[in-house]
């Protein structure tokens, strides 16, 4: 049961990748955490493998031997699930805690959301160590269902970055526009024809307006993202929202500098 969702989850850390953009600077301290992150998933992997084994073996011969054996690699699975997840949890921590393109009471909301998390696998670390058998079977449904909400979790984490980033673009667009605005209205002042300048300029401001509208569109469905939503689902609509306000970001740079090159020649 647990193989399932925790294969899903390393899955997730996939779509954290994205955190690499360049939205966030994660620097020495995450690569030595991603490092760990993915050590732990090999022993989890490994330990797997140990529980099939030993659940063959069980069923094979019946022994209380065997029987002990298979409740051991029952409880070593779900300890080493628990720690692959807290690395991944401290990998993306680690990000976060650089992330420049979100205000801080984004970041901050983020790295509490994440903070939990880690906070309460390690709590139930020694719970796992020291439950019976019967026990591990309930702590399993347990460890298995926040595995299930910290996908929502990596997914939130991860589109908020992404919405930071574009946000970050859009206001350096904004910056030029303003500077190039001006521009304009001292070569009319002067006596120049600034008319097509002007068109190119609006043409330019109304697609920075649809920009910020796709972005706060984006960072809307992100912020929804919980365990109890599809958040696959809003995750997609969220990143569409992002693609959508780059392709007017795209095209403002291009205005932007066809808008240099003119006016240039009027000067």
């Amino acid at each position: 049961m647990i193989a399932v969702v925790f294969i899903g989850i390393a899955g997730a850390s996939a779509s954290a990748q994205v955190l690499r953009t360049g939205a966030i600077n994660g620097g020495i301290r995450y690569r030595q955490v991603r490092e760990e992150y993915l050590k732990s998933v090999d022993i989890y992997k490994n330990a797997r493998r140990e529980l099939l084994e030993a659940r063959e073996n069980y069923q094979n011969l019946k022994t209380p031997e065997t029987k002990s054996l298979l409740e051991k690699k029952n409880k070593a699975i779900l300890n080493n699930a628990a720690s692959a997840m807290i690395k991944q949890l401290e990998a993306l921590r680690s990000k976060a805690e650089n992330i420049q393109t979100v205000s801080e009471n984004e970041k901050t909301a983020v790295l509490t959301e994440l903070d939990k998390g880690i906070d309460w696998l390690k709590q139930k670390q020694p719970q796992i160590e020291n439950a019976t058998p019967e026990q591990i079977k309930e702590q399993s449904k347990v460890i298995r269902n926040y595995l299930i909400n910290n996908r929502a979790i990596v997914k939130r984490a991860t589109g908020l970055a992404m919405a930071g980033r574009i946000n970050l673009v859009i206001a350096k667009a904004e910056n030029f526009s303003e500077k190039a605005s001006d521009k304009i209205n001292e070569l009319k002042s002067a006596g120049k024809d600034v008319s097509q300048l002007e068109i190119l300029l609006n043409d330019i401001n109304q697609k920075i307006i649809l920009a910020k509208e796709k972005h706060e569109s984006a960072k809307e469905k992100f912020e929804s993202i919980s365990s109890e939503s599809d958040f696959n689902k809003t995750f997609n609509e969220g990143h569409q929202f992002i693609k959508d306000a780059n392709q007017y970001i795209r095209q403002v740079h291009g205005q932007l500098i066809q808008l240099v090159k003119e006016m240039k020649k009027i000067e």
